[in-house]
């Protein structure tokens, strides 16, 4: 409602009209340089309000304290439906994202980290509440258990093929095993979807930055779990890139529209999901240490 259609810009910064924003322009880059001429176009803001879909997004972003000085510009530049920028048009929308800022990550996101917590508590200590015995005793009678699996699923000859496959299967090793096919899997879609994409050093995707290779990639997904510029490089990943030269895409661009669902669901997951597990487990252990003692 307050943002609908409002973040429309002409490349032209003279041009607030789409129906001014026609024709040629030049930019000049430095004093050093000739200046060039670029065609006039309408466009919107990466991150705007004109959908459900996108407004959600943008929030997303802006609640994970990336990219927002930017969205905050953008709405205080913001003027009329379907008209272009004017800086500090309207300050007074800073108010919004000031209000956001201090309801959704300061509070609703540690709530949201406190409810992990608490849940991971409780469905530990609901296991305890049948029985007259500790965590200790609790573990020890588990590994009691587990160390002898049930007969009837493990294969009644010893020698045969069947039951050399059954250790494999059963053993920790392997487990590790799976669950790192699954992120080798994970890269190397990456790879294949976002690998072509041009390198070029105003975007997020350079020769630093990239998904060239598997050591690349995890790293460009490291920094992405830290929450390190993760929009632009979300951005940089889209449907319409230019192909690499080497990619033999003469006709065709790179990128996909799979870049939303991925780097919002790996942000989700990795960052408030996983991060907050580990910390919970943590407190698990360290209240039950100091209890004890």
């Amino acid at each position: 409602q307050l943002f609908n259609g409002k973040f429309f810009y002409c490349t032209d910064d003279s041009k607030h009209t789409s129906e001014e924003c026609k024709g040629s322009f030049f930019v000049y880059d430095g004093p050093d340089q000739l200046p060039r001429r670029e065609t006039r176009e309408w466009k919107t803001q990466s991150f705007h309000y004109d959908n459900v879909a996108t407004a959600m997004l943008t929030l997303f972003a802006v609640q994970t304290g990336e990219g927002w000085p930017q969205v905050l510009q953008n709405s205080m530049a913001a003027t009329y439906e379907d008209k272009g920028p004017i800086q500090n048009f309207r300050i007074e929308m800073s108010i919004f994202y000031i209000v956001y800022f201090i309801v959704f990550p300061f509070f609703f996101v540690n709530i949201f980290v406190a409810l992990i917590i608490i849940t991971f508590q409780e469905q530990g200590e609901a296991e305890l509440q049948d029985g007259e015995i500790d965590k200790n005793q609790k573990s020890c009678i588990d590994f009691t258990i587990g160390a002898r699996p049930l007969e009837r699923y493990m294969p009644n000859k010893r020698n045969s093929f069947k039951y050399k496959v059954w250790r494999i299967v059963v053993s920790t090793p392997f487990e590790y095993f799976i669950m790192m096919l699954i992120v080798f899997n994970t890269l190397l879609l990456m790879m294949k979807v976002f690998g072509n994409i041009e390198l070029e050093p105003e975007s997020a995707i350079t020769r630093h930055n990239n998904f060239r290779s598997f050591v690349q990639g995890l790293m460009l997904l490291f920094r992405c779990a830290t929450g390190e510029s993760w929009p632009n490089i979300m951005l940089a990943c889209l449907k319409g890139r230019p192909c690499d030269p080497r990619a033999n895409k003469t006709n065709e661009t790179c990128g996909s529209t799979l870049a939303y669902a991925y780097f919002v669901s790996f942000i989700f997951f990795c960052s408030f999901l996983m991060l907050n597990l580990f910390v919970a487990v943590i407190m698990d252990n360290f209240d039950y240490l100091t209890r004890d003692s």
